[in-house]
């Protein structure tokens, strides 16, 4: 969540919906975090958290 507003990925606070993509392929590559594993910390940082 902290890298969000370095990235341009927030807006109103909140993360852009239209960029999930990108947050996804910036965990997987920066973080070198397989698929599922990277739409898992996406949904947690979206607030999905059961």
């Amino acid at each position: 969540m902290d890298l969000a507003p370095q990235k341009g990925s927030i807006e109103n606070n909140q993360i852009k919906t239209e960029i999930k993509n990108q947050i996804i392929n910036l965990l997987k590559e920066d973080y070198q975090l397989g698929h599922g594993y990277a739409q898992a910390m996406y949904a947690y940082i979206k607030g999905k958290r059961d």
